[in-house]
């Protein structure tokens, strides 16, 4: 599922511009003359859809992501998708983001907090770029007291 702005979406358009992108009024977006003149296929005046967020993209198709799965062939055995120590390969058919690669797309600024995948398991996650990643983690047995923490600062996973 990939979350696009289109004509649905109010003001905060404005907030999530790409370089390139001006606001040409509330609740609209534009492109500016710079962005109107790339070789990107878009004739000028048309409207670009900007995903915002993208999340559980498949990339599990050999044919289309083929360079980019072999670039994960690199990891340490323990964390690669398909591998003998990895029990999830064994299961006989795709558990899709649990034996199979998926994309997560962000603008920067943006977070995934620290979860758990289905039935318990932990994510593997990398980040590609461009720009740095800060992650951060503490022992489990201080998950409480993050949490109340992030309650009564209103911050919410």
């Amino acid at each position: 599922m990939a979350r696009f702005i289109d004509d649905s979406v109010g003001d905060d358009r404005r907030d999530n511009l790409v370089p390139g992108q001006v606001s040409s009024g509330p609740g609209q977006t534009g492109l500016s003359q710079a962005s109107q003149l790339d070789n990107s296929g878009i004739r000028p005046g048309k409207p670009r859809k900007l995903i915002r967020f993208g999340t559980n993209c498949d990339l599990s198709d050999e044919r289309k992501w083929l360079p980019q799965l072999h670039e994960l062939t690199k990891l340490p055995t323990f964390v690669r998708v398909v591998s003998a120590s990895n029990m999830l390969s064994h299961v006989g058919y795709p558990l899709l983001g649990m034996n199979t690669v998926q994309l997560y797309m962000k603008v920067p600024g943006s977070r995934t907090p620290g979860h758990q995948e289905n039935n318990n398991f932990s994510a593997v996650n990398i980040n590609v770029g461009p720009g740095d990643c800060e992650w951060f983690c503490v022992p489990e047995q201080y998950w409480g007291a993050i949490c109340r923490l992030c309650e009564k600062h209103k911050v919410y996973t």
